[in-house]
């Protein structure tokens, strides 16, 4: 299990009925001065429950260098949550992360009819799992209604192993180049899968 000296301020209240679940709730919490396997870690944010919504939500996050932001509503028609990740520093969170990542984008609606945009970004990844990605980008977006536009593009390059082989040389990629389409609506839409190996180039 990772290491880690966590300093934790909490404040919560909450309406609790006879049986079931609580159905107003309110989190606050704040996270100073802390550290995760060794590095600093810092966050605040607070949560707000009014039945199935959440009409409150903050949260900020900040971990060696790199920061998770929400804020907004979520769980009605009109609610809107902005999601934003800033993750230039991989390497320094350690279990087998290296590279740089953003995203940045909003969800809202209701659980059973949501909706939203999502832009996202890597660079010079490697994983868990000894396994290297070079480049991914893509955007996606939902929108309200069954008749709403639904679209997705994904495009992903350099996919492969990134431990060297017994020669110590590095191994080939399983995958050059690959991209993910989609178009249509939430009921109908249409996909499109295209991959080259380094082999096919």
């Amino acid at each position: 299990a990772p290491s880690a000296r966590l300093n934790l301020d909490l404040k919560a209240e909450a309406d609790l009925p006879a049986t079931g679940m609580p159905q107003a709730a309110i989190l606050d919490f704040l996270i100073p001065d802390s550290r995760l396997e060794g590095l600093p870690l810092s966050g605040e944010g607070r949560l707000r429950l009014e039945g199935q919504r959440l009409p409150e939500v903050r949260l900020a996050l900040r971990i060696a260098g790199n920061t998770l932001d929400a804020n907004g509503a979520l769980g009605a028609a009109a609610d809107s949550l902005a999601l934003r990740l800033d993750a230039p520093k991989l390497s320094a969170i350690g279990f087998g992360l290296a590279g740089r990542a953003g995203a940045e984008g909003r969800v809202g609606g209701t659980l059973e009819a949501p909706n939203g945009q999502l832009q996202f970004f890597g660079e010079g990844l490697r994983l868990p799992g000894d396994v290297r990605l070079a480049g991914i980008n893509g955007s996606a977006r939902l929108d309200a209604g069954m008749d709403g536009p639904f679209t997705l593009a994904l495009g992903l390059s350099g996919l492969g192993p990134s431990a060297r082989g017994a020669d110590g040389k590095a191994q080939p990629d399983w995958l050059a180049s690959a991209r993910l389409s989609a178009e249509g609506t939430r009921a109908r839409h249409q996909l499109e899968l295209s991959a080259s190996t380094p082999e096919s180039e």
